[in-house]
């Protein structure tokens, strides 16, 4: 389970930097050239994150992983990972229902996006 915790918060910090710094291949990052430019809080959480080489392209790319992932409260509470990472965790360990909920959502999540976005 850490790994996988660890996995999904590697994703979501480096999909806000250059993919291709990040092994992406070119070819699996262009293809995100291909898709319509979204916007969202996940959005604008990625784009006023301050990462380098945080593009609008690829926050778009990871805005839409989070529209055919998460609800749009789901993701309200996503986007607060980007300003606070630690509620990330606490998320995860929680043993509310509710919170395992959203963390299994955030999980698939966090797949789509990789596949979606490197």
């Amino acid at each position: 389970m850490r790994m996988t915790v660890s996995l999904v918060m590697g994703i979501m910090l480096v999909a806000c930097g250059r993919a291709e710094q990040h092994g992406a291949t070119p070819t699996t990052y262009q293809a995100t050239r291909n898709l319509v430019h979204s916007t969202g809080p996940i959005h604008s959480a990625c784009r006023s994150s301050g990462r380098d080489g945080t593009t609008a392209r690829l926050c778009s790319c990871i805005q839409v992983a989070a529209n055919q992932t998460l609800t749009q409260p789901q993701q309200q509470r996503a986007a607060g990972f980007y300003r606070n990472p630690q509620e990330a965790q606490v998320i995860r360990v929680s043993t509310r229902l509710r919170d395992e909920q959203f963390w299994e959502a955030y999980r698939a999540y966090g797949e789509r996006a990789e596949t979606l976005c490197r």
